[in-house]
């Protein structure tokens, strides 16, 4: 399936005006699941997405960690293999199911009221923790990564798990 266009997103999810309500006043009725990786972890993202059915019923964020200015084709290249349409994070973005979402080059992802909200990411020193920032904001759901670069992921699967959602893992392989 070919990557969804924002402006094809944007006019069918009826963004809202001042005057409008929102699309989503709350916290979605279907199970966002989030999932982050290294660059590595590429290849798994595509083999995951790959063997999705059309309708689970889900949502799914996928949170790549990058470094700072890195321009990702991740949406593009995802978006040729799967059932489902893959859309690149815009702010605010309703959050619907049978959907996946990739975040963006230099930003940071929240959940709030079922809606995926972008900031943009602040310089600090040592390794960015993207996926954890996720994982932090999603907090009763499910969380999973493919790979990791440092202990990126692993404070936000243990806010996870602790706040009783579903943390899986995946199986060290040797190299």
């Amino acid at each position: 399936m070919a990557r969804k266009k924002r402006s094809e997103v944007e006019s069918s999810a009826a963004s809202p005006t001042s005057s409008e309500k929102p699309v989503h006043t709350g916290a979605p009725r279907f199970c966002v699941v989030g999932i982050g990786a290294s660059a590595g972890g590429i290849e798994a993202f595509k083999q995951m997405l790959h063997a999705l059915p059309r309708d689970t019923g889900m949502a799914y964020v996928l949170v790549l960690h990058l470094p700072a200015g890195h321009e990702s084709l991740l949406t593009d290249i995802l978006g040729r293999m799967s059932a489902i349409p893959v859309i690149e994070v815009y702010d605010r973005v309703p959050i619907e199911h049978d959907r996946a979402y990739v975040l963006p080059a230099g930003a940071d992802l929240d959940v709030s009221n079922g809606q995926l909200m972008l900031t943009p990411r602040q310089a600090q020193p040592g390794h960015h923790l993207s996926i954890d920032h996720f994982l932090h904001s999603l907090a009763k759901a499910i969380g999973i990564i493919l790979s990791g670069n440092a202990a990126d992921g692993t404070v936000g699967i243990q806010e996870i798990k602790a706040a009783g959602g579903i943390t899986p893992a995946t199986k060290s392989l040797p190299p």
